[in-house]
């Protein structure tokens, strides 16, 4: 057991989440996972990211990091960001739930022996539409280019969406300059959370 994982529980947590995250973590840990904090939250490995844990505020979730890979007989499982995630599948619990041990460890189990066997999820190759006004601060500034073409697709589609999905052309170029910002000190635009 991993004391920061006490410290998320003791102050993390609603009142009403803690005996659901409580029975979860036991759960987990009974079959046979090693326990960490990644990303801030509770996080469970085994041959890889298996699943984690995270309260909100009108709920608490179980994460399978390749849940989309799972049976899900119970049909409890759910994409949390439809269109955006592909693998990751959540089941959510809300005040006064009751875990179903049993079914809890089944799923942790089928998910940590996926991860033994490498069953992942396939990737889908996604387009990065990276928009014009990135574009052209990019290509005045070539170290930035040569930096962002560098990223993983994943990253680039990040700072390309952070930029594209404001409405408003003062935030678009607030986030422009944020991201050329960030990118010649060649760091990613989530880097901040990487260590919490």
């Amino acid at each position: 057991m991993n004391p920061k994982v006490d410290e998320y529980l003791d102050n993390k947590v609603n009142d009403w989440q803690r005996p659901i995250l409580s029975t979860i973590r036991r759960c987990i840990l009974e079959c046979g996972l090693t326990e960490e904090i990644k990303w801030g939250i509770p996080s469970y490995n085994h041959h890889g990211n298996v699943v984690g844990f995270a309260a909100f505020k009108n709920h608490c979730g179980l994460w399978f990091h390749e849940g989309a890979m799972l049976k899900d007989k119970d049909k409890v499982l759910i994409n949390a960001q439809d269109g955006k995630t592909s693998a990751l599948r959540q089941w959510r619990f809300v005040e006064g739930d009751k875990v179903d041990e049993k079914l809890l460890k089944a799923y942790v189990s089928e998910a940590a022996l996926n991860m033994e066997k490498g069953i992942k999820t396939p990737k889908k190759k996604i387009e990065v539409v990276v928009p014009e006004l990135l574009q052209n601060a990019m290509e005045a500034e070539p170290a930035v280019l040569e930096y962002f073409n560098s990223l993983a697709p994943s990253h680039r589609r990040e700072y390309a969406e952070h930029i594209s999905e404001a409405k408003q052309e003062a935030t678009k170029l607030r986030r422009l300059e944020k991201s050329m910002s960030l990118m010649r000190e060649k760091k990613g635009l989530h880097d901040k959370y990487k260590n919490c």
